[in-house]
């Protein structure tokens, strides 16, 4: 999910298409980790087991603003 699509999803529970998708869905990493992320692009997915079940591209990095998704309509 990238930033504009979680700032819409916060203030209007759609994605910039219009499609409804109540709940903002995103990894939140530390900032060392955002920076390892930054430089491949690349996030293994892997289960409880540590096998690996995908890859996650990524395509933007920023930070969240807990109070707009907090913030009661």
């Amino acid at each position: 999910m990238d930033q504009k699509a979680y700032r819409s999803v916060c203030k209007e529970f759609r994605l910039p298409d219009g499609k409804l998708w109540p709940i903002p869905i995103y990894f939140d990493v530390s900032r060392e980790e955002a920076k390892l992320i930054e430089k491949s692009g690349v996030v293994a997915i892997k289960d409880f087991n540590d096998r690996l079940k995908g890859y996650l591209h990524v395509t933007d990095i920023y930070d969240s603003e807990k109070e707009m998704e907090h913030k009661e309509t």
